[in-house]
């Protein structure tokens, strides 16, 4: 369902500005936290991206 860009900004604005906001938490609504389920709670599976980029810039940065 789309909405007009002057709602849909709204959470971002919150996260982007509100006290309190906790990095790397899922947030479905201004201020509604914890909303996230199934794989997107899964630490393992959100490390596997960073170990990814690791490898594959191993020996290349400086």
């Amino acid at each position: 369902m789309a909405i007009a860009v002057g709602e849909g900004v709204k959470n971002q604005l919150w996260a982007a500005t509100a006290n309190g906001v906790t990095s790397g938490t899922y947030y479905e609504g201004i201020g509604v936290s914890d909303a996230a389920t199934g794989l997107a709670n899964d630490k393992e599976m959100a490390n596997k991206p960073w170990q990814w980029t690791e490898n594959e810039l191993d020996g290349h940065v400086l």
